[in-house]
């Protein structure tokens, strides 16, 4: 009896689909503006050797009337690869860096369309809030890590707005 427990757990995890997000992947570089279009960079590991799968992705979180919005989009899962795939939703102006949003991966049908409610859940993740940019900020993203001479629209006197240098960005991840 034990053994075919610890089988079937054992093939439950090889067939298994998970979902990440680094905070570095939501926004430009971990860089968010709460009430403007976000994008998020989902992750997902497929485990499983059977033919390609098709998923849902599914990203959850509530808008400014305290519904719950959800950024879906599917995606076909090729066996044993890790892909990304990029969701786009509206934080609310309210949102903090100690919220939570949900994501969700759902198996769903060749004919689900993103609107579907059905399928198995495959895997699902709280993701914290990163660190978010006031609406009364700009932002400058920076590919590559060089200085560019960027430094002096950080300090105040040179602008008329306070400015956010974000570097390090790759063109992969944009």
């Amino acid at each position: 009896m034990f053994f075919c427990l610890g089988v079937n757990a054992a093939w439950a995890q090889m067939d298994a689909v998970t979902v990440a997000v680094e905070p570095q992947d939501i926004g430009l570089g971990g860089a968010f503006r709460a009430g403007s279009w976000t994008p998020m960079r989902v992750t997902l590991d497929n485990r499983s050797s059977k033919p390609a799968r098709r998923v849902m992705v599914e990203w959850s979180l509530p808008d400014v009337d305290g519904d719950v919005v959800q950024a879906r989009r599917i995606a076909i899962l090729r066996p044993q690869e890790r892909q990304a795939l990029w969701l786009y939703g509206v934080p609310r102006l309210t949102t903090r860096p100690n919220n939570e949003w949900r994501l969700r991966v759902i198996d769903v049908d060749a004919d689900a369309t993103p609107q579907s409610e059905t399928g198995q859940l495959r895997d699902s993740a709280r993701v914290l809030v990163p660190e978010f940019v006031p609406l009364e900020e700009r932002v400058v993203g920076v590919i590559g890590s060089g200085n560019l001479a960027l430094d002096a629209y950080s300090e105040a006197w040179t602008v008329q707005e306070p400015t956010r240098v974000v570097r390090g960005l790759e063109p992969a991840n944009l």
